[in-house]
């Protein structure tokens, strides 16, 4: 029920950001790993923020995507607290090797 919800309020466009994560294409041995560990430190990431912030309310929608070369990247439709480009992608750096991150 509360995935429905949150699809509808996507459409409504109702979150408060647009995240893209993506992944080094050098690391991991296949695309599939690859989209795996990206769905693990997406994981992570809520996992140390919520550490450093208990109060903090992250509600999200992720939809993991190919690109033309079949490899994996994340797109996050979130709202509630804020985290800064420069923390997920020191995250990302760390976790996946890949700084990069869209908001």
């Amino acid at each position: 029920m509360r995935r429905n919800e949150l699809v509808r309020e996507a459409k409504e466009g109702m979150p408060e950001r647009f995240i893209t994560l993506t992944v080094n294409p050098h690391w991991f041995s296949s695309p599939e790993e690859r989209a795996a560990k990206l769905v693990w430190a997406w994981r992570t990431i809520r996992r140390r923020f919520q550490k450093d912030h208990p109060n903090a309310k992250i509600e999200f929608m992720a939809v993991l995507e190919a690109t033309k070369l079949g490899e994996p990247h994340l797109h996050i439709c979130q709202r509630g607290a804020y985290m800064r480009q420069a923390w997920i992608s020191a995250q990302m750096r760390e976790l996946m090797g890949a700084p990069v991150v869209d908001i």
